[in-house]
């Protein structure tokens, strides 16, 4: 095998099994945290100065008989299940068993009026107190929808292996014809 194909291969190879490692890694730290979202990133700048808009932070699950009063919790916004909001906690009430929360960004003034004494059970976690700033950009733009259910993140990865196999056939292997050159034959010519 000629080093052009396998570099082609080698490129190629290297880039499923970074996607595919990107999966397990997001699984591993899923079942690890016991939560389901045990990466998220911080959209506003609700949290400042703690968190700030664009950290990328890690998640762990947790019971909410556990949470206390200061906690840095990640939840489905009542109303909105689909977004998830990371304030901290502020008041704990527990009403015939059931635990419900408020919560307030460290910025903001008050609590909305959707963050007061919400059921604990829509918590999803709890910040580690680890963060990546900016990295959560990055990863917010990968995730971008574009078309078909494809993301940004899938097209760029497909884009790449089909711009790899093509310049592969556009210039096919100079050490090859090389190789021929120096044995003083030529090289075959397509008709």
């Amino acid at each position: 095998m000629t080093s052009r194909r396998s570099a082609l291969i080698g490129t190629t190879i290297l880039i499923i099994v970074v996607i595919v490692g990107g999966y397990v890694l997001i699984w591993g730290l899923s079942a690890e945290l016991k939560t389901p979202y045990p990466v998220e990133w911080v959209e506003t700048g609700s949290m400042e100065p703690v968190l700030q808009p664009g950290d990328l932070i890690l998640v762990k699950g947790i019971q909410p008989n556990k949470i206390q009063l200061g906690d840095i919790i990640v939840f489905h916004q009542p109303g909105d299940y689909n977004n998830l909001i990371i304030h901290r906690v502020v008041n704990i009430t527990n009403e015939d068993g059931q635990i419900y929360l408020t919560t307030k960004g460290d910025a903001n003034p008050a609590s909305i009026s959707w963050e007061v004494n919400f059921p604990a059970s829509d918590v999803i976690g709890m910040w580690t107190g680890f963060r990546i700033p900016y990295a959560g950009w990055v990863i917010d733009i990968l995730k971008l929808p574009l078309f078909g259910g494809l993301t940004i993140g899938d097209t760029v990865s497909i884009s790449l292996i089909v711009i790899l196999l093509a310049l592969d056939y556009v210039y096919p292997d100079q050490d090859k014809k090389k190789s021929q050159e120096e044995k003083g034959t030529e090289p075959l010519k397509k008709s």
